[in-house]
């Protein structure tokens, strides 16, 4: 190895227990073109291996090679990559419709192997994976040569979440998808405004042959009332086309099957009482752990009413026979911010018990809470905004994908903060954890706006328990 620059010049000769470290290398004087330059030395070898081996070795090298005078062709790892993202001393290609367990995945100066990095799959559409091309990532270690393999630590585990950050980008920017619901969420959970997949569906035919399997119709537009079929087996499908082909009831192609689930409540009169036993699902109530009551705004309930010839104001009593949010959640409306009965003259009955289990169990943290407030230190530390700016955050202004935050400042003047990856990650984990995907960034246990007061309280006790003056 030599190296010439304007200050000095050297040249190492590096041989035998050199090469291992039980020998010490010898610096000596070097009178040659300017520039670094490494040269190998090695016996010829009558197979050509030793060619070949060079010219593998050098193909996805960063820097030019020469083997005996001659410019060794060299290519880009990624060069057929749908879109290359770089991100943290990565290059990250994402590939469409193209992986096997046979190609090489992640380029290390030259040195290729093979490691199971994210493959994203859409339902009977486009599969998404990644190979990664290292540019400077010092803490990712490979175990070398014998095992050729990557070593299990933080630095792989963050490689392995930019390698899905990456492939949800690309899909976040495509016209359409069709990621399976858990894909879709964890999208979600990274983008909250990321699309929901395309309202498309195969139209169903029958299938008769195990290698019509993969000969898939054209999508087609959901309409109302379609029936969902999963054709996964022949002898199922010619089932199928069969019972569509009975009439059941007097009326031809009608399937049946288990009723839908229905949430309800019952409604009972007496000569002097109107009593209502339940008041299902309710809107506007945060449920993220049942997506299916998730702030919910619908009118059907109060129409159904309405339907009876009664009011809200015409309930006397609401029986609750137990505390489930599918059995109370008409018992509040919002209304301008604040939660108010929906039944303004109506006794609330319920099992004095019960109410007491509920009500211990409110004044408890729930677990997300320590990722909460570890996310507020850390946006607090790395973006330098302000209180009521961070109060007033919602999910939408956090963009994972660019690691920024859109803050509205005083005057409604709007700017975006690049934030730190420690206050990224921490968000992240918060936001699975709480599975706050909508709404308000920062919630408090009752899933309310966390206030200026509630976010200096929260400041005030990691302050005192830090000792700091």
């Amino acid at each position: 190895m030599s190296s010439t620059s304007a200050v000095g010049s050297f040249s190492l000769a590096i041989a035998g227990d050199a090469w291992t470290g039980e020998a010490d290398i010898d610096v000596l004087p070097w009178d040659g073109p300017r520039g670094t330059a490494i040269a190998f030395h090695f016996p010829p070898g009558p197979d050509g291996k030793l060619e070949r081996t060079v010219e593998a070795a050098a193909r996805f090298f960063p820097l030019p090679v020469t083997y005996n005078g001659k410019d060794i062709a060299r290519a880009d790892f990624l060069a057929d990559a749908y879109k290359i993202i770089e991100r943290d001393g990565f290059r990250i290609g994402v590939f469409r419709d193209r992986h096997s367990p046979h190609v090489a995945t992640l380029n290390f100066h030259g040195v290729t192997l093979k490691h199971a990095f994210p493959v994203i799959k859409e339902v009977h559409h486009t599969q998404w994976s990644v190979q990664v091309d290292i540019v400077d990532a010092p803490d990712l270690v490979l175990v070398l040569p014998a095992r050729k393999e990557i070593y299990r630590n933080a630095a792989l585990d963050h490689l392995v979440e930019l390698c899905r950050r990456a492939i949800f980008s690309v899909i976040y920017a495509e016209p359409l998808h069709r990621l399976s619901f858990e894909d879709w969420l964890e999208a979600r959970s990274y983008c909250p405004d990321f699309s929901q997949a395309a309202r498309q569906l195969p139209l169903w035919l029958t299938s008769t042959a195990r290698e019509d399997y993969r000969q898939v119709p054209a999508f087609a537009d959901l309409e109302p009332g379609a029936t969902i079929y999963d054709n996964t087996d022949s002898y199922d499908s010619v089932t199928f086309g069969r019972a569509l082909r009975r009439s059941h009831g007097g009326e031809p192609n009608k399937l049946g099957g288990p009723a839908p689930r229905a949430f309800q409540s019952y409604l009972v009169r007496t000569p002097r009482h109107t009593i209502l036993v339940d008041s299902c699902i309710g809107n506007d109530k945060p449920r993220p752990t049942r997506l299916m009551f998730h702030m919910l705004k619908l009118d059907s309930w109060e129409r159904n009413l309405a339907a009876l010839g009664l009011s809200v104001a015409d309930i006397d009593f609401v029986m609750c026979t137990h505390l489930h949010v599918d059995h109370v959640g008409w018992n509040t409306k919002l209304e301008n911010g604040r939660w108010v009965p929906t039944f303004p003259n109506a006794r609330y009955i319920f099992s004095g018990k019960e109410l007491d289990f509920w009500t211990e169990r409110e004044k408890q943290a729930p677990e997300w809470m320590p990722f909460r407030d570890a996310a507020i230190l850390e946006l607090f530390y790395s973006s330098g905004i302000r209180l009521a700016e961070l109060a007033a955050l919602d999910v939408k202004d956090f963009d994972f994908f660019n690691e920024t935050v859109r803050v509205f400042g005083k005057g409604s003047k709007e700017r975006i903060c690049p934030i730190g990856k420690p206050a990224v990650d921490a968000i992240h984990r918060y936001r699975n954890q709480a599975r706050v995907f909508e709404g308000p960034l920062f919630v408090s246990k009752l899933r309310e706006r966390l206030s200026t007061r509630g976010i200096s309280d929260v400041i005030r006790k990691y302050h005192d328990l830090s000792g700091i003056p």
